[in-house]
């Protein structure tokens, strides 16, 4: 969900971040539905092809942790 090549800086703790030559399946941007066997998209897409920056996500992930965890962000 981020440009390619973030993967040669990505410099998060919170996240393995797959390489070149890895795969991952994403559900199609209308299927926002909840299903046992097919993913879905818990809010739906705005914008098909619309990637997320780097640093953003890194921060969503040092929180989401940091509230697992009880600590406040």
């Amino acid at each position: 969900m981020v440009p390619p090549g973030t993967c040669e800086t990505w410099r998060s703790a919170e996240a393995l971040v797959r390489g070149p030559g890895a795969w991952l399946g994403i559900p199609r941007p209308d299927r926002t539905e909840p299903t046992s066997v097919i993913p879905y998209w818990a809010v739906p897409v705005k914008q098909a092809g619309k990637l997320c920056a780097p640093d953003a996500v890194a921060e969503l992930l040092r929180v989401g942790r940091a509230r697992l965890e009880g600590v406040a962000p």
